[in-house]
């Protein structure tokens, strides 16, 4: 099955399908960067959580709920608000 018409679990591709015109390249693209991007905000978290820098925290969940928005995944989108 084609990626752009996939049903997955939770993500909701409506938002990358209908910014690229759903073009499977880029939105497989956007999917890579993100799965590379999950790691390092995990460690970037844990670390500042340890640290307890607020301010740090802040600025990672911000850029969280940006990639998330993007994914379209809504299931983390109360927790981080």
């Amino acid at each position: 099955m084609n990626i752009i018409n996939r049903k997955f679990t939770y993500i909701d591709l409506t938002y990358l399908n209908q910014m690229s015109n759903h073009n499977s390249e880029f939105i497989l693209e956007m999917i890579g960067i993100y799965k590379l991007q999950i790691p390092d905000f995990q460690n970037k978290l844990s670390c500042s959580r340890k640290k307890d820098d607020i301010e740090e925290l802040l600025k990672i969940t911000h850029k969280i709920k940006g990639a998330l928005a993007i994914m379209g995944v809504s299931y983390f989108e109360e927790v981080l608000t």
